[in-house]
């Protein structure tokens, strides 16, 4: 879904269906998880007044994720527009003041970028005279790489660069419970079904908190956010 305007900022909003979300992110009731974070985001992009490009896997083009990404923001710029503030769907503290600060930052010529406390980004705003699609599409996505190698290249193209604060998004079911503690969701709808989701979940939590984990490893998804993957039949 998008908007028509007259502004020369547009978001791309980068997030599958719920249905491909839980393929990736082993969550229990993940499939109505997801598609309330979906439409708590469209209600954020909403408030923003800004236009956007909501890109599923329906409309992504690529092989890769790198790939998908870069080609969903290149065709946007395709478009005429000269800045693009690319978010997901899993960081629901993101608000329409950070959309707003991304979009004035970016009309000064900094690329914005908001950090997850994970170490990936749930926000990267770029000018189209900064954005180089062949870089962009072979950073190490997914991976604890990026966020070094995106530095490297804002240092190396000595880019003014403006940091929003650091957020916590949603990868797993303890995330779930960290975000339903904080007092910014409290009284609200989203809030009320983060604790109705606790509750249906608790038991699963509990028996995760006393798995004896014997091998793990370290997966990424969604611009370098890493997540824990048990090696446990539970999750298989």
């Amino acid at each position: 879904m998008k908007f028509k305007s007259s502004k020369q900022t547009a978001i791309v909003f980068f997030a599958q269906s719920s249905i491909e979300e839980v393929k990736h992110k082993k969550i229990a009731n993940g499939i109505s998880l997801f598609s309330a974070l979906t439409k708590k985001t469209l209600d954020t992009i909403y408030k923003s007044k800004l236009p956007f490009f909501h890109f599923t896997e329906q409309e992504q083009v690529g092989n890769t994720f790198g790939e998908r990404f870069t080609n969903a923001i290149s065709s946007v710029y395709d478009l005429g527009y000269e800045r693009v503030i690319a978010i997901g769907n899993d960081t629901p503290q993101l608000t329409k003041h950070h959309l707003l600060k991304a979009a004035q930052e970016i009309s000064e010529n900094k690329t914005v970028l908001g950090l997850s406390l994970d170490g990936g980004f749930y926000l990267m705003g770029f000018h189209k005279a900064q954005f180089n699609a062949h870089l962009f599409k072979n950073l190490s996505w997914q991976t604890n790489a990026l966020k070094e190698q995106v530095f490297t290249w804002i240092k190396a193209n000595k880019i003014n660069v403006l940091k929003l604060n650091a957020l916590k998004d949603i990868d797993t079911e303890k995330d779930v419970f960290t975000i339903s503690s904080l007092y910014i969701l409290r009284n609200s709808s989203f809030y009320i079904l983060l604790l109705q989701f606790v509750q249906e979940t608790k038991n699963i939590f509990y028996y995760i908190q006393n798995i004896v984990i014997s091998s793990t490893k370290s997966v990424f998804y969604n611009k370098g956010s890493p997540f824990l993957q048990l090696q446990h039949p539970f999750f298989n």
